[in-house]
């Protein structure tokens, strides 16, 4: 699937596999005017029930090494992969990577919320461009069937998400939508 930022100026492509012990995210950011340039190419590793398990990030198409990798235990600890223990992280489930609409859809599928309930959740917030991942909060509502509303806790921002019936983001309000198949 693909979606474009509401400005225009870009196009992410993802491509899921379901790989039996897991789901492989795989996405490509590409500004608009030039699709063969990849701004940031990130993929992420889900286990059955929809935990970030492993996120990678290259913000280059020129290596194999990402950029940054985190890994987490399952339980709310984090590593980098080829380094150090991020006791920072500790205790977050879940990953907000700034540059795609993708990371709302483990929340929206891991969490049973009824219409007008919601949760708080500790995550990793994740800035593509500056590499950096820090703890913040989240509180995760749920509108309607298919809409969310996600709010940064710390800074009171919010976005109403709809999503599709496999909880894929189809409008995430103002920020991203998603485009049609090019083949369908």
């Amino acid at each position: 699937m693909r979606w474009s930022g509401w400005g225009g100026t870009t196009v992410e492509t993802l491509t899921l596999r379901d790989e039996g012990a897991g789901i492989t995210a795989d996405g490509r950011i590409t500004p608009t005017d030039d699709p063969a340039t990849t701004l940031v190419h990130w993929a992420m590793r889900l286990d059955r029930g929809w935990r970030v398990r492993h996120l990678l990030v290259f913000t280059s198409d020129d290596g194999d090494q990402p950029d940054l990798w985190l890994a987490h235990d399952g339980e709310g600890s984090w590593r980098h992969v080829h380094g150090a223990d991020r006791p920072d992280l500790a205790g977050c489930l879940d990953v907000d990577l700034t540059c795609t609409p993708f990371t709302e859809t483990p929340l929206a599928r891991r969490l049973d919320l009824g219409v007008g309930d919601h949760a708080e959740l500790a995550v990793v917030h994740v800035d593509a461009v500056a590499l950096e991942a820090s703890p913040g909060r989240r509180r995760l509502t749920r509108l309607a069937p298919s809409r969310w509303r996600h709010q940064n806790l710390a800074t009171g921002w919010a976005v109403d998400v709809d999503v599709d019936d496999d909880g894929l983001v189809l409008d995430e309000g103002g920020v991203s939508r998603r485009l049609a198949d090019p083949a369908g």
